[in-house]
């Protein structure tokens, strides 16, 4: 998370995929409160992990498969890290 937050500047977002969805608030702690706004969660990974009813609760954002490509299209760069 620290190398992301380090990446991170205003108007960007983050969507977290396969176990990083385990970073949805209450999980995992909070992601930084600056990153928290703009944070989305591939929804069919947070369904494997029966985190959906949880990402609902917390009224987070959620993106499936459909609008990933939409999400990618909306920004002139994409960083991905492990």
């Amino acid at each position: 998370m620290q190398r992301c937050l380090s990446q991170f500047s205003k108007g960007d977002a983050v969507l977290f995929l396969d176990d990083g969805v385990m970073h949805l608030p209450g999980q995992s702690g909070d992601p930084d409160k600056s990153l928290q706004a703009n944070c989305c969660f591939a929804a069919q990974d947070l369904e494997a992990r029966g985190l959906l009813q949880l990402a609902r609760e917390a009224d987070a954002t959620i993106v499936c498969d459909s609008e990933f490509a939409e999400l990618l299209g909306k920004y002139s760069f994409c960083l991905t890290w492990k």
